[in-house]
């Protein structure tokens, strides 16, 4: 029972100090000097890529709401490989 009064005790001790009254800074821009995300998208340019015909026949036989992304090659390890592995 001693011990179930301490930990009532701590925590309204903790409860009672861990609320402030006090009003919390709202952050400014202090740095107005960087550039703006429109600057920054400007300096890419956006180019679009010739599709091959082949592709387009197998992107054409994509389900409706899917899009072809075109595969590429996969392998499976290293050739850093052990000798005994």
């Amino acid at each position: 029972m001693n011990n179930f009064k301490n930990i009532i005790f701590f925590f309204l001790f903790f409860l009672v100090f861990s609320c402030s009254s006090e009003e919390t800074n709202k952050s400014i821009n202090e740095h107005d000097d960087l550039a703006s995300l429109d600057d920054y998208q400007e300096s890419f340019k956006f180019e679009l890529i010739p599709i091959a015909p082949e592709d387009k026949i197998v992107a054409s036989l994509a389900p409706e709401g899917m899009v072809f992304i075109k595969g590429g090659c996969f392998v499976l390890g290293n050739n850093y490989a052990q000798v005994d592995e």
